[in-house]
């Protein structure tokens, strides 16, 4: 929904610090339009992600300006999404976690059904979960933690990510069934 100001076909919008560039704008009736002004509801199509529902956005007309502001925002703060972190217990390894899915709903299940796997002997931390394909990126963040899984639930991992990830020793669990997937991620974290 645009609420101040118009959005345009190739503006650039940053959402949740990340640029993207508007590739396909529709209207609330599904018809492409150049242009979509205040108070109106519109389909954006074409990121390279996708972003939570909800998540608001702003637009700029160039990709300087919005990385200007990128570089403005104040750091995000750390966050301790595990247990063992939070409770100070040190001896107990952490079990790092990207997870990329298909969909939203899907996503949501398996992040839940992975805290639930959390034990007194491994502590579990997520630190990316979206949807969306495996990309390089995913990689390169699980390289600069330690013990990181991806886990890749009915999503396309290309062939270059795939032979970086091998030779960078990052373990992917990719899968189409949930409870086959789970029982994968059980014998990862049984191996650290």
């Amino acid at each position: 929904l645009v609420q101040e100001g118009s959005l345009k076909r190739h503006d650039i919008i940053v959402v949740d610090r990340s640029l993207e560039t508007i590739k396909i704008l529709a209207d609330f009736m599904g018809e492409q339009v150049d242009r979509v002004g205040p108070s109106s509801p519109a389909l954006v199509a074409g990121l390279s992600q996708v972003p939570n529902v909800g998540e608001p956005f702003l637009a700029f007309p160039s990709k300087p300006k919005a990385l200007e502001y990128i570089k403005m925002l104040p750091p995000l703060p750390t966050q301790v999404k595990n247990s063992a972190a939070a409770t100070g217990d040190a001896d107990k390894p952490i079990f790092n976690i990207i997870l990329k899915a298909d969909v939203v709903g899907s996503k949501e299940a398996i992040e839940e059904s992975i805290k639930k796997m959390e034990s007194e002997f491994v502590g579990i931390n997520i630190l990316r979960s979206t949807v969306g394909d495996v990309g390089e990126d995913d990689v390169k963040l699980a390289l600069a933690t330690h013990l990181v899984t991806i886990i890749a639930f009915k999503v396309k991992i290309d062939p270059s990510v795939r032979e970086l990830a091998t030779k960078q020793n990052v373990h992917i669990v990719a899968g189409d069934i949930i409870y086959s997937l789970l029982d994968n991620v059980k014998k990862q974290m049984q191996e650290i």
